[in-house]
């Protein structure tokens, strides 16, 4: 595993602002969802449970969405979190793959 090298090219206010699921920016980078996934978790930057580490929310690269659902005739709610990257995320992401060898580089 190599260190991780975080992007060179800091976040441009002129720069479109859009969030993806992983699976979405997997198939953006040209990989699997479940490669991409053991990468990140790999290389610590998604938890073994499959969230992003708090540092990483922190410093911008991943948000969370927080649902909820009842499960019928059990009157038990359940919560889901899921992981979503963000613009600047999508570009270290990209760079994480190409290191590890899961996408090609140009």
């Amino acid at each position: 595993m190599q260190p991780i090298a975080m992007p060179s090219k800091p976040t441009d206010a002129s720069e479109p602002v859009y969030n993806v699921e992983i699976a979405t920016a997997a198939k953006m980078i040209g990989c699997g969802r479940n490669k991409l996934f053991a990468v990140l978790k790999e290389y610590k930057i998604l938890t073994k449970e499959g969230l992003p580490t708090q540092h990483m929310i922190r410093d911008g690269y991943f948000t969370t969405t927080h649902s909820s659902y009842e499960l019928p005739g059990y009157g038990i709610t359940r919560y889901h979190i899921k992981p979503i990257v963000t613009a600047k995320g999508l570009r270290l992401v990209e760079e994480i793959a190409r290191n590890a060898g899961i996408i090609k580089t140009h």
